[in-house]
């Protein structure tokens, strides 16, 4: 109905022919109902001006209205019963977006519902003071900057059972959009949770082997959501994200020659301490629109330090197919290539970034594979191999070999093979430095010159 009210019409049996149209009229008594009006009062403290608020009302009808900045607006004409309004805003073209906790109501409403009554107004005000949470956004390891497009921070209220409206910011909720390391969220006075920070990276590539678009949403540990913000003085959250880079590629069984397009990888990674506890998860989305009709499909993504089981799915013949679950670990500052069925790489020595000043460095770890690792290499050279005797993995083997060094950073590339032909990879660098530079000059420090006739002698400073 023009009111927003819906009504039930009675049930009608019709037969159609071929080819026939048949016109069902009905007639319908409308019932008389009482009406009353809602105005809603909204008022953002601040130096933040909304670039637009939205106020939506729930109850036998549903309305919405937008308004450019604080101000009113009346739902009239309303039939009499319970609503619930909502209000939300955003700010800064749009990248940040703020729902109003349930305690700037007034009056306040436990249920978030307010009676509109026949022929009478009934009044809400929102208000709130702007109070801002700042922060910086590291990110280290493999990722490039050039890669990393934008960040995306959400935040919850927090609910207390002992405050009268149940908390300062329960119902509330704030996200911020950020292109650089820096973020801003404005929200309203109190306790935030801070739950996810989102981190985005796309290269827009037209080179199928290497097009870059992942995602990963950080999942904040509870015991650190926590921050406290008032108008005169601003939370501080600060994050820092090493990453490592992956990429993953995975074919069709059976050489038939079917091609796939659109390669991805989702689901989650963990990282937990010697214990098993879970320290942090994070999830990953990534894709690979660029390939079309390919044989192998690749997929680049950068992940946090942890344990990722990710699902391999991609478009064969119109449909979504999957290849199956792969399971790695991410280490921060490496670049690796898993192929799905391929061995499993762990290198453990050098670490990455290893500092040294010997003219060479000992690579070492192990490999494993279902089938068996017939060789693992490193620079291009094969390692030496020697069976882990591990009984609950009889394939696994040990590998050692000597790389020489450079001055300078050296990069470290270790490949594993297995029967099939299939690898797993791993790319790290350390650094050969000899320690700091040796000076030596003339003349020596603290050194005597005589002059001539008490005149200003000219000293020459030479050195190495």
């Amino acid at each position: 109905m023009t009111d927003g009210r819906s009504v039930g019409l009675p049930q009608r049996t019709v037969n159609v022919g071929a080819g026939e149209t048949v016109t069902l009229d009905y007639s319908y008594d409308v019932p008389q109902v009482d009406e009353g009006s809602l105005t809603v009062n909204v008022a953002s403290n601040g130096s933040k001006v909304t670039n637009r608020q939205q106020i939506s009302i729930y109850g036998p009808p549903s309305k919405n209205k937008a308004l450019n900045g604080n101000g009113s607006h009346t739902f009239a004409d309303l039939p009499v019963g319970s609503y619930s309004v909502t209000n939300y805003m955003y700010f800064n073209n749009y990248r940040d977006y703020f729902q109003v906790p349930r305690g700037a109501y007034s009056p306040y409403s436990s249920n978030q519902r307010w009676e509109v009554k026949a022929g009478e107004d009934t009044e809400v005000s929102v208000s709130y003071d702007q109070s801002f949470i700042n922060g910086n956004l590291e990110v280290t390891g493999s990722a490039l900057l050039s890669e990393f497009s934008r960040s995306l921070v959400v935040a919850g209220g927090v609910y207390d059972s002992s405050h009268p409206t149940r908390g300062l910011t329960y119902g509330g909720y704030g996200q911020s959009t950020s292109y650089s390391d820096d973020y801003q969220m404005i929200l309203s006075e109190g306790d935030w949770n801070i739950n996810y920070v989102y981190l985005y990276f796309n290269n827009n590539s037209s080179d199928p082997d290497e097009y870059l678009n992942s995602s990963i949403r950080y999942d904040v540990p509870s015991q650190s959501r926590l921050v406290s913000t008032t108008p005169s003085d601003s939370g501080k959250k600060d994050f820092s994200f090493p990453t490592g880079e992956v990429t993953v590629t995975f074919r069709i069984a059976g050489d038939t020659g079917a091609t796939m397009s659109n390669p991805r990888l989702s689901r989650r990674c963990t990282k937990k301490d010697e214990n098993g506890n879970t320290l942090y998860s994070y999830y990953v989305n990534a894709s690979n629109n660029r390939q079309t009709n390919v044989e192998v499909g690749k997929v680049r993504f950068y992940g946090l330090e942890g344990t990722c089981k990710l699902l391999a799915q991609a478009t064969v013949g119109g449909s979504s197919t999957t290849f199956g679950e792969v399971e790695f670990e991410v280490v921060p500052g490496t670049s690796q290539v898993i192929d799905i069925g391929g061995p499993t790489l762990a290198v453990s020595s050098p670490s990455v970034d290893y500092i040294t000043s010997n003219s060479s460095v000992s690579v070492s770890g192990t490999a494993t594979d279902d089938v068996g690792v017939t060789g693992v290499t490193v620079n291009g050279n094969m390692a030496t191999l020697t069976s882990t005797n591990n009984s609950s993995d009889p394939n696994e083997v040990s590998f050692s070999s000597t790389v020489s060094l450079e001055r300078g950073p050296n990069t470290i590339g270790t490949i594993a093979t297995d029967s099939s032909g299939k690898t797993g990879e791993d790319t790290r660098t350390v650094y050969r430095d000899e320690g700091v530079p040796t000076l030596s000059f003339t003349p020596a420090d603290k050194a005597t010159v005589a002059s001539s006739g008490g005149s200003v002698t000219t000293v020459t400073l030479s050195g190495t």
